[in-house]
């Protein structure tokens, strides 16, 4: 029910993730996730069809980006 995501460092008040199909663009998402008080970033999410999904989390300014991909 919930994307969270914990980062080290320096860290946004909030980061925003894209979650892309691999096959299917309508199930592509992309949220904002503010930051905790525990520092970590959460936003709702619910269940994610069945596939492979690459995921990029980035901060708002564009200066660096994380990509994987998960099955």
């Amino acid at each position: 029910d919930t994307l969270r995501v914990q980062l080290d460092g320096d860290a946004p008040e909030a980061v925003f993730v894209h979650l892309a199909h691999s096959v299917r663009a309508e199930h592509d998402l992309r949220l904002r996730l503010a930051r905790t008080a525990s520092g970590a970033y959460e936003a709702a999410l619910e269940a994610l069809p069945p596939g492979r999904w690459r995921v990029v989390v980035e901060d708002p300014r564009g200066e660096w980006r994380i990509v994987k991909e998960r099955l």
